[in-house]
């Protein structure tokens, strides 16, 4: 859970103590709610240079009692992966931890959202920020959209020789719903 979404469920409740003051005899208050579930996964990309590599197994699931709200992305930069490699693939020993000196692809990866009823998508390229990939238009429920990851290779993005060694990036999803 990202942390601009903690935030904002911890300064939910004080807000809403201070209305109830206020609005005791204007009727019940709540506060919007956003839900989101990822389905599916991403097999091993065929990296072939030249070509961008697209996968489009990934299903983003939103339910929303708000018809304004935002779906955005970035880069979880996890398991001490180098902030200046935020974006960017990076090599993975294949079980637990990006190696020592690790090959790094050169350019980063692109998120798409399509376009469902209830929603507007967008590409994003990831980084270490958020990135809008969805825009709400309606309340939805259970809204099921189509993900494209992109990943560009060029023919001097390193080749990884070692065992079980693969390209790895974490991406992080965040719901927002003013």
């Amino acid at each position: 859970m990202s942390d601009c979404f903690q935030r904002s469920r911890a300064i939910i409740p004080a807000i809403l103590v201070m209305l109830l003051v206020v609005i005791a005899c204007s009727g019940p208050v709540s506060a919007a709610t956003i839900d989101l579930s990822v389905s599916g996964n991403i097999p091993y990309l065929v990296m072939t240079p030249g070509i961008t590599s697209q996968n489009t197994s990934v299903h983003l699931t939103i339910t929303s009692d708000n018809a304004t709200w935002t779906v955005s992305v970035k880069d979880a930069s996890d398991d001490e992966k180098p902030p200046s490699y935020a974006g960017r693939m990076v090599e993975w020993d294949g079980i637990s931890a990006y190696v020592a000196n690790p090959a790094v692809l050169r350019a980063s990866m692109m998120v798409t959202g399509a376009d469902a009823t209830g929603s507007s998508g967008s590409s994003s390229t990831l980084s270490s920020a958020d990135q809008i990939i969805e825009t709400g238009t309606a309340i939805v429920t259970s809204l099921e959209i189509p993900l494209t990851f992109e990943q560009a290779v060029a023919y001097t993005d390193p080749h990884l020789t070692a065992p079980n060694h693969v390209y790895r990036i974490v991406v992080t999803f965040t719901g927002t719903a003013p």
